[in-house]
């Protein structure tokens, strides 16, 4: 969620239409025919200066998959975490438990640290379905414990969490439904390596008594997922396109103009970053999805679009060309309907 671009757009397109009409006269050399057209037909070039309609919406997703768990608030994203550590020693007891987690970097306006308040989870969630529209706010239990996170990259963040919660874990007769991370007020959003990074996975030491002896054994995190949400809203100016919380773009183009039988050689949709309103990451690059939709006028918020194919670009400096030949193409031939293309961020989950 930490990337987003702020976006106008141009669309170009070339064809080339060739007539199948030609002659055949009998004393022509054997397939001379086919280079004797009345009319061999011509190129054309045409410039869509913008889309006929265009919006940008807010879509909730799953991010069960993503590399990192986000934390925190700042500018407009709030963010919060879900871990479970499920695989625990089957016996033994508890006297000591700790939570460590990586750090990768900290988005942030100011210098300093800030809090992040640990919670359990009173009910059951899922990794691969949990998104911010549809977490339930009543699973969020009583806060065990907070930590400080400081602003500096490479960072570890260790935390001692109540014994007693781990042993409880540990009886199978209660369930084990994690821990929830949140905040209470930041201007930063923490970004952690989940369990998809099994160098710094996320994982719980513990300090185990087994009958008078004593021993140490780290659990890795089973199950992870962030949720987030932006409050940006589409203005009149912009597109808008931002990774993990998320906001998607919709362009409409009118194609009707180009003949049935024309051949689609190439075309372009061309995007310009609106560098003074986005976000990019420190590598200073964003990447784009373009979709076909599915379904026009489009059913905000839940616009189908065809999952199966997409066209993507990487927008480094103030504008990016994407290739979209094939959508045309089909839409021109009556392959499929024109409801226009969706724009996402290239690491949406």
């Amino acid at each position: 969620m930490k990337n987003q671009c702020i976006l106008s757009t141009g669309f170009v397109l070339f064809w080339g239409l060739v007539l199948t009409q030609c002659t055949n006269n009998k004393g022509s050399p054997v397939g001379a025919q086919f280079f004797q057209r009345n009319n061999p037909g011509s190129e054309s070039r045409a410039v869509f200066q913008a889309a006929s309609t265009d919006t940008s919406y807010h879509a909730t997703v799953n991010a069960g998959a993503s590399p990192y768990l986000y934390v925190g608030e700042n500018t407009d994203a709030r963010t919060q975490s879900l871990i479970r550590f499920a695989s625990l020693p089957d016996s033994g007891t508890v006297d000591s438990a700790f939570v460590t987690l990586y750090t990768q970097r900290v988005f942030h306006t100011a210098d300093g640290s800030f809090t992040v308040s640990f919670h359990t989870l009173t009910g059951a969630w899922e990794e691969s379905e949990v998104d911010w529209g549809n977490f339930d706010v009543g699973l969020i239990g009583e806060e065990i414990v907070t930590a400080d996170i400081p602003i500096s990259q490479d960072d570890s963040v260790i935390v001692a969490i109540p014994q007693e919660l781990v042993n409880a874990w540990m009886d199978s007769t209660i369930e084990n439904n994690g821990l929830f991370l949140t905040y209470s007020a930041a201007s930063f959003v923490a970004e952690i390596f989940s369990s998809e990074n099994t160098a710094n996975t996320p994982r719980l030491t513990l300090h185990v008594a087994y009958d008078g002896t004593r021993d140490t054994a780290t659990v890795y995190a089973t199950d992870d997922a962030f949720i987030a949400t932006t409050l940006q809203q589409p203005t009149k100016e912009h597109l808008l396109v931002v990774d993990g919380a998320p906001l998607r773009a919709l362009l409409f183009f009118d194609v009707s103009i180009i003949p049935a039988d024309a051949t689609i050689n190439r075309a372009l949709l061309t995007l310009h970053l609106d560098d003074a309103f986005s976000v990019l990451s420190t590598d200073a690059s964003f990447g784009l999805r373009v979709r076909s939709v599915n379904e026009y006028p489009w059913p905000i918020p839940s616009v189908p679009y065809d999952s199966t194919t997409y066209a993507s670009e990487s927008l480094e400096e103030d504008s990016v060309a994407v290739n979209v030949t094939l959508f045309v193409q089909n839409w021109t031939s009556g392959e499929t309907a024109n409801n226009g293309f969706l724009i996402q961020g290239g690491t949406e989950k």
